[in-house]
């Protein structure tokens, strides 16, 4: 796995990552960055979210997010992978084909407009399709 760190923002490549199961594997890379949640808490916070509404944006792309006020240090995590894993969308119950995770781990409380950026590039089609390309 290659891990580049540049301010709030995580960069990783994962070789593999398991087709059935990557919600656990992402969980215990997010906690790695995120030591204020257990895993059981962040792949809670993961699938609550995941019930409101799909995160698939297409190019094999998902947007997570792990809201807790328990979370004091702001991440957003970009996570590749070499193989494709299956993603279900709990929202609208399709099933999708993703090699790339972008988890905003984020405290509902916070001040900071730090991931205001990226909610402008995800509104972009165009600036979407050349981050996930």
């Amino acid at each position: 796995m290659l891990c580049k760190k540049l301010n709030n923002e995580i960069f990783m490549h994962l070789e593999h990552l398991s087709y059935h199961m990557p919600l656990v594997e992402l969980a215990q890379l997010i906690k790695q960055h995120c030591p204020d949640l257990l895993i059981q808490e962040i792949t809670d916070l993961i699938i609550s979210r995941e019930k409101v509404g799909d995160t698939f944006i297409g190019h094999r792309t998902v947007v997570l997010h792990v809201v807790s006020s328990k979370i004091r240090n702001e991440n957003c995590l970009y996570i590749s992978s070499d193989t494709v894993a299956k993603w279900q969308s709990l929202a609208t119950k399709q099933n999708h084909d993703v090699e790339q995770f972008i988890i905003l781990v984020v405290n509902p409380k916070s001040k900071t407009h730090y991931f205001r950026h990226l909610s402008l590039i995800l509104q972009s089609p165009i600036k979407l399709r050349k981050m996930t390309e």
